[in-house]
């Protein structure tokens, strides 16, 4: 048991309401497991009375929100001797019923700690790799989606790896929540969103001289279908094969629309140079939306 909780049972816990609970890391007789922030243990305080009861959510109450306000305060700068395991990702979640994706959290992972506020989910889950993240939290997203019926946005941060880098899993954790607005996706994780970080903040006067000064017209880049092939094309490293496979259309097919492109926007993605440049304009056209 960390000392993060061990000191709580003897501040506030040993006297919760005239009665000595007994608490360990393992399970006793007579105990009932109770999860407190990231950890679990086990607790023993006559839960099968409704004053037990009542204590037993007394404490969870107490504890957790001390967890959080002494996250909230080291987020801040603050000075706080919080503890937390490590590595760890921060999620912003945006959804319509909080506590039922709460309930849903613990039942999916061992360790996880979460708390609302200003409209917005915290979530901080413990977990070794990044690609192991980015598993669980695609899996988290369609749980939210096939269990409870909600739809859920969710920007994820950085993993983090020592303690100051928690301001900066939670800070990327919320721009990627923005880019989930931006980008009108579901999910979106931070560090794979190079390009679009990079764009978001550029003013957007720059963003409209940028595309002015290299596209001839936009107005082929409102057509689907153009916006699939340009997509699809890039997508598979300007491999004609490739992308014409994902498209399921004739190599000539895909080559006739490319020409099309080249001669209403005046670039030839197929050359490297103009495919950075069409990337970098779409990248700003959808921020602007």
């Amino acid at each position: 048991m960390n000392s993060q909780l061990s000191n709580f049972f003897q501040e506030v816990s040993l006297n919760l309401l005239d009665r000595k609970i007994r608490y360990d890391d393992r399970p006793f007789e007579g105990s009932t497991e109770i999860r407190l922030g990231f950890d679990r243990c086990f607790v023993d305080s006559g839960t099968d009375s409704p004053s037990g009861i009542e204590a037993l959510a007394l404490l969870k109450g107490l504890y957790e929100e001390r967890l959080k306000e002494g996250i909230e305060r080291f987020i801040a700068g603050l000075e706080s001797d919080i503890e937390f395991p490590l590595p760890l990702s921060v999620i912003s979640i945006q959804s319509s019923n909080y506590k039922d994706i709460q309930d849903l959290l613990y039942t999916l992972f061992e360790s996880v700690f979460s708390y609302p506020m200003n409209g917005i989910l915290n979530v901080f889950l413990p977990i070794n790799d990044m690609e192991s993240l980015e598993e669980s939290v695609l899996a988290l997203h369609d749980s939210i989606a096939e269990e409870l019926y909600l739809k859920a946005s969710m920007g994820t941060g950085i993993l983090c790896t020592s303690r100051e880098e928690l301001r900066r899993s939670y800070q990327t954790s919320r721009i990627a929540m923005k880019l989930c607005d931006v980008l009108k996706k579901d999910v979106i994780f931070y560090h794979r969103q190079w390009l679009d970080r990079l764009v978001l903040y550029m003013p957007v006067d720059d963003k409209k001289e940028f595309i002015r000064e290299n596209i001839k017209g936009i107005d082929i880049l409102k057509d689907e279908e153009t916006l699939k092939t340009i997509n699809a094309f890039l997508s598979c490293n300007l491999s004609l094969s490739e992308a014409s496979r994902l498209l399921y259309i004739h190599r000539n097919t895909l080559s006739y629309r490319l020409d099309k492109i080249q001669y209403e926007t005046g670039l030839d993605i197929r050359n490297f140079e103009d495919a950075i440049k069409m990337k970098l304009c779409l990248t700003m056209l959808r921020s602007m939306l």
